[in-house]
């Protein structure tokens, strides 16, 4: 077998340096595309090819899910690309269940791009399933010994979206979200298996995941640099790949901007810099987390990690201040970044969010008085509904809206049908507790305590936007698709006509894995019933009746 695939790689990379050789003169003739006036290249004809590698979705019946998905942002790329000037059937897409399917995906497209063979070549939107593959390259580093001139028919640039193992807890921001795709250089063919005999089934489970792993990753890398090597572009979306740097890297939402992003909205809309520590504020932050049994990869360590060291960014001042506290106790003026895992819990259904909401509050639906809670960071949309949930079931009252009386629910109704625009002013503040002037009785006390607090989320769920609307929850957010797809369309056209991806406006450098990159950005929205008609819906994300109107 050894022999076999030994002789099929020489055949292959043979075959590469042939046409290489061939194809030289031409290369050097000056028959490349020349960009348009304005840098981009609109002729169909003189666009090249772009070719779109991302994760598959699966599928998806309930609007219990992000908005950001993998399978609404590949249309919108595609249709950005048609505006360039590209021809659709210059546009292909190929989605794969897996790392080891997308690393094969792309070596066959490569190699099939290169040597020529449009027998390999995925048509559009082409179907993955099949597991004939073209063989690995000799080179497990991967580097290609192939010949650096162009060896490629036309100008081409692949858009790749790695495919990273993440565990349900993080799937619940958004496909978007960014997870490095990293690998063990200790997980080789040639290591040898353990020998202790009582390492357990999910030990070597996970032993071959990790290899499997290391094995499609050095693949990839392979496959990429063979692509960049033959005069292909490569832009990754997302997930940064180790060992390698692409021509253009798309940074999406990290879980530090959707951890910061929600701590300034508490800052904001409970006025904290306006707070002392007399009354403090008492905030809980709901950290969704998955138990280390379930994650092998370390993607919810990591992704929790970070999300709190963006939330900690913007609240740590105020909680040594003893501006904000929190009614379970974890927030105090001693704690740290370090102390990421105090707020943590496993978010793996409803009940275990309407659970640890209960034991945050120290209460129960047979409660008879309601503990204090101004706002509550509950990271994304799958976990704010539970606790939506929750706070009408242990029966607090009124809305987000009502921390601002000259807001109604039908107000925001009319604004979101256009009927006015929404200004809101600051929060007032809200009566002090037991101990303040003016509320020495028990039922004063109860009234403050009861009301509705403010909720924070992520991931624009659809099921969730009328719970906007009413003002259960106070924000959501999204990353801004449109925009996106109009960079990387505008990114392909421009280096297809020949053009530096240093050179591409809308992009900027940011150093990736020690390596300065060239890098499209582009901030997460932030959502809230003041502008969901601007930013979902006349942007056709959702329609009216997604919103409940």
């Amino acid at each position: 077998m050894a022999v076999l695939r030994t002789h099929l790689a020489q055949g292959i990379m043979g075959a590469l340096l042939a046409i290489t050789l061939s194809t030289g003169a031409s290369a050097c003739s000056g028959n490349a595309p020349s960009p348009s006036a304005s840098g981009n290249a609109h002729d169909g004809a003189g666009s090249g090819t772009v070719a779109i590698f991302v994760p598959s979705d699966g599928l998806t019946i309930s609007q219990h899910t992000p908005l950001s998905k993998w399978a609404k942002l590949v249309p919108a790329i595609t249709t950005a690309l048609e505006h360039e000037g590209m021809r659709s059937n210059a546009i292909s897409t190929t989605t794969s269940s897996s790392l080891d399917t997308q690393s094969h995906d792309i070596q066959d497209f490569v190699v099939g791009a290169v040597s020529g063979d449009a027998g390999t070549h995925q048509s559009p939107s082409a179907d993955t399933s099949s597991p004939t593959h073209a063989p690995d390259s000799p080179s497990g580093s991967g580097r290609s010994s192939t010949s650096s001139q162009s060896s490629t028919a036309q100008p081409t640039t692949l858009v790749v979206a790695p495919v990273v193992p993440v565990q349900a807890t993080t799937r619940q921001y958004g496909d978007y979200t960014s997870h490095p795709l990293t690998w063990s250089t200790a997980d080789t063919d040639d290591a040898s298996p353990s020998d202790n005999s009582a390492d357990t089934d999910t030990t070597q489970q996970s032993r071959q995941a990790r290899l499997s792993q290391a094995q499609a990753g050095r693949r990839l890398v392979s496959a990429l640099n063979l692509a960049r090597e033959s005069g292909m572009h490569i832009m990754v979306l997302a997930n940064p790949i180790q060992g390698f740097t692409p021509d253009i890297f798309v940074q999406m939402s990290t879980a530090r901007q959707i951890g910061a992003m929600q701590a300034r909205q508490m800052v904001t809309k409970l006025d904290l810099d306006k707070v002392t520590s007399r009354n403090p504020k008492e905030i809980e932050i709901l950290l969704p987390y998955a138990s280390d049994d379930d994650d092998a990869e370390g993607s919810s360590d990591r992704f929790a990690q970070e999300s709190f060291s963006g939330l900690w960014s913007v609240l740590a001042p105020y909680v040594k201040s003893g501006r904000v506290t929190s009614p379970s106790g974890k927030l105090e003026r001693s704690t740290s970044q370090g102390d990421w895992r105090r707020f943590t819990f496993s978010a793996q259904d409803s009940d275990a969010i309407t659970d640890e909401v209960d034991h945050r509050l120290s209460m129960s639906s047979r409660s008879g008085t309601h503990t204090r809670v101004d706002g509550i960071i509950a990271m994304n949309d799958f976990v704010a509904s539970g606790v939506v949930k929750e706070l009408e079931a242990l029966k607090y009252t009124g809305s987000s809206a009502d921390v601002n009386p000259s807001i109604s629910v039908s107000g925001i109704v009319n604004n979101l049908v256009g009927k006015r625009d929404l200004n809101r002013s600051s929060v007032p503040k809200p009566p002090r507790q037991s101990t303040d002037a003016g509320l020495g009785n028990d039922a004063s006390e109860e009234k403050v305590n009861s009301r509705w607090p403010i909720v924070t989320g992520y991931g624009a769920y659809t099921d969730s936007l009328p719970q906007i609307v009413n003002g259960k929850q106070w924000m959501t957010g999204t990353e801004p698709r449109t925009a996106l797809a109009n960079d990387i369309a505008g990114a392909c056209t421009w280096m297809n006509a020949g053009n530096s991806a240093a050179s591409f406006a809308p992009s900027s450098t940011m150093s990736i894995d020690g390596v300065r990159t060239r890098t499209i950005t582009q901030t997460p929205v932030t959502v809230s019933a003041a502008n969901l008609k601007r930013e979902l819906i006349d942007t056709g994300y959702v329609s009216m009746a997604d919103a409940g109107l």
